[in-house]
C-alpha cells in the first residue's frame, strides 16, 4: 500500500462501508498509522484459519486487532449465528481488502474524513436467513447466517477491554436488516404465517434501531429485542434477545467459502 495511491475494489452489494465520525473519538487515527496497522495485517491468498474460541495462543483469533499508534484495525465476526462458529477460513488478502477499502474511503492524510469506519463482507449470508420464515432465526440463529466486518478506529487505552463490533450494533447495519424484512414481507399473503413471522422480525428492528443510533458501549445489538416488548399480544418473553447478550453456544460449526 502506498500512501498517496490505494485502490481497492468497492464492496458489492448488500456488503457496504459506513464511515462514521461518532467514532473517531477522543483521538483521529492518522493515515500514516492506519497504513503501518495495515501491514502487520496477514497476507497471502491461501485459506488462513481464524479461531472464534477465545484462544489466545492462536496467531489469528476473532477479534484480531493490529495497531500502530492512533489507530486500531479490528476484524472480526458478526451476528447472532457467530457464537456458534469456532473456526472460519478467510485469506489474509481479503482481510487487506476489505481494511484498504475503508483506509481509502474513511480515513486520508490531513484528516479530512471521518477518521473511523467500518466494512462489512459476506452480508448476504445474515440477510438471506433473517428474511426466511419458518427458520426460528431469533430463537436458534444458524452459524451460516455469520458474516465479516472489519473496524478502524483510534487506538486508545480508554477503550480497555471494551470491543466495539458494528455488525453487532450499528444502526446502519440495523437499517439494511429492517429494509430486506420490510421487501420480504410482500412475497407472502397478508395475514398469513409467513407474513406475521416477518413483521414480528421487523418490528423487533425497527424497535431496536433507536437505540443504536449513536455510539455507546452500552448499545444493545440489534437483536437484542424480539419478540419487540411494547407490541402486547403476549411479546416480549422468549427468543434471544430481551435485553440481554446472547449466550454463547458450543456446537462448534466450521464456516468456508466466505463468497
Amino acid at each position: 500500500m502506498q500512501e498517496k495511491e490505494m485502490a481497492f475494489p468497492a464492496s458489492r452489494a448488500p456488503n457496504f462501508l459506513h464511515c462514521r465520525n461518532d467514532l473517531a473519538h477522543p483521538v483521529r487515527p492518522q493515515f500514516s498509522d492506519c497504513v503501518s496497522a495495515f501491514h502487520d495485517l496477514p497476507t497471502g491468498s491461501g485459506p488462513v484459519l481464524w479461531d472464534n474460541t477465545g484462544n489466545a495462543q492462536d496467531p489469528y483469533a476473532s477479534p484480531y486487532f493490529a495497531s500502530h499508534g492512533t489507530c486500531e484495525i479490528v476484524f472480526d465476526l458478526a451476528g447472532p449465528g457467530a457464537e456458534k462458529v469456532h473456526r472460519i477460513y478467510v485469506s489474509g488478502n481479503e482481510v487487506r481488502q476489505m481494511a484498504g477499502r475503508v483506509i481509502e474511503e474513511c480515513i486520508e492524510p490531513g484528516g479530512e474524513r471521518s477518521g473511523a469506519g467500518f466494512v462489512t463482507k459476506s452480508f448476504e449470508n445474515l440477510l438471506s436467513s433473517i428474511a426466511t420464515p419458518g427458520n426460528h432465526f431469533f430463537e436458534n440463529p444458524p452459524a451460516a447466517s455469520t458474516f465479516l466486518t472489519l473496524l478502524i478506529w483510534p487506538h486508545i487505552r480508554e477503550h480497555g477491554d471494551f470491543s466495539y463490533n458494528p455488525g453487532d450494533k450499528d444502526y446502519q447495519v440495523a437499517e439494511h436488516i429492517a429494509t430486506t424484512l420490510r421487501a420480504a414481507q410482500h412475497r407472502y399473503a397478508p395475514g398469513s404465517p409467513s407474513r406475521r413471522e416477518l413483521e414480528a422480525r421487523w418490528d423487533a428492528i425497527d424497535y431496536v434501531l433507536p437505540k443504536l443510533d449513536a455510539f455507546n458501549e452500552h448499545n444493545p445489538t440489534w437483536w437484542d429485542y424480539y419478540p419487540a416488548p411494547d407490541l402486547g399480544c403476549g411479546r416480549g418473553g422468549g427468543g434471544i434477545g430481551n435485553g440481554t447478550a446472547v449466550a454463547r453456544r458450543a456446537e462448534g460449526a466450521i464456516v468456508q467459502g466466505w463468497e
